[in-house]
């Protein structure tokens, strides 16, 4: 069975001794961090999904499940501030909606 997270506040999940690093400078994250972090990089909240093979869950930091099921696609943060920023990321919208069956 599949078990699916929501987790808005930070800080959820275990720590480890070996954690990632965002840059070689900086503080070390702890695997929640990381996760939190990698999920608000992604272009839209379907894509923000992260999933955990050795516990079976999928970490949902961005509403990313309940988007998917209102068959929503939406991005992480300002749109026209990401679209701006990443040109691509509008047609990959349009690849997702494409896929989704809207048109």
């Amino acid at each position: 069975m599949l078990a699916l997270l929501y987790c808005p506040q930070p800080g959820r999940g275990r720590r480890s001794s070996i954690v990632p690093h965002t840059a070689q400078h900086q503080q070390p994250l702890s695997w929640a961090a990381a996760r939190r972090a990698n999920a608000a990089a992604r272009d839209f909240t379907v894509n923000a999904l992260l999933y955990d093979p050795f516990q079976r869950i999928v970490y949902d930091y961005v509403g990313g499940v309940s988007h998917i099921r209102a068959k929503v696609l939406r991005c992480i943060g300002d749109a026209r501030t990401r679209f701006q920023a990443d040109p691509a990321c509008l047609l990959r919208a349009v690849r997702c909606a494409a896929r989704a069956g809207k048109t």
